[in-house]
């Protein structure tokens, strides 16, 4: 990831590695919609991504009174692999295993980034629960087949059960919400492109 500036990387074990909002930037799809909107972010939000510690369950991610602990991250990276594996239609082997944990920094990254998207969706007061989450989770047991394939499935993704599965639901949704909030806040309508023209009429005028 390119370095902004705002992003200190850990080269000695048990210094803290800040990660600010700036580093959503290195995604070129979400630049485009962000870059106006890092404001409300970089004033508020900032991440501290402890170095192992010297307890049991140490916190890997803080964010302001949330945190993740180790055990926490680790229960998100088995997911997240296993979905990878899932989807190239293989098994998850211990060799598999060993190949994938080189995305572990990467995916560490991305975990903060998610909890800075959720936490800024919730800000905006902006839900995914109730009916609509209920609806949600009915579609993707009706997709599994029947109940035996959706527990196979709550147990090879590795998201065990019901209420894990409804939390990355609702997570992912709030992000799409958030994305979607911004994105909009971006349009610009006929009424302000009429009046932007307005007054640079003349910086539009064709010479003779």
């Amino acid at each position: 990831m390119p370095n902004d500036g705002a992003t200190r990387r850990p080269t000695q074990p048990g210094r803290t590695h800040i990660v600010r909002p700036g580093s959503l930037l290195a995604c070129p799809d979400m630049r485009r919609i962000l870059i106006p909107t890092l404001a409300f972010l970089a004033s508020s939000l900032a991440f501290v991504l402890a170095q192992v510690q010297h307890q049991d369950d140490p916190v890997v991610l803080r964010l302001g009174e949330q945190v993740e602990t180790l055990s926490e991250f680790e229960e998100r990276f088995d997911i997240a692999i296993r979905s990878v594996v899932a989807s190239r239609g293989m098994e998850m082997t211990d060799d598999v295993r060993a190949q994938l944990e080189a995305l572990r920094p990467a995916f560490l990254e991305q975990r903060a980034q998610e909890i800075v998207l959720v936490s800024e969706a919730r800000e905006r007061d902006l839900s995914f629960e109730g009916e609509e989450l209920d609806a949600r989770i009915a579609e993707i047991r009706a997709n599994s087949g029947d109940e035996g394939s959706f527990a196979e499935l709550l147990v090879t993704s590795g998201i065990g059960d019901e209420d894990t599965l409804r939390m990355l639901v609702q997570e992912n949704e709030l992000i799409n919400l958030l994305f979607g909030a911004i994105e909009a806040e971006q349009e610009i309508g006929d009424d302000e492109l009429r009046t932007a023209y307005q007054a640079r009429r003349d910086q539009f005028a064709v010479g003779e």
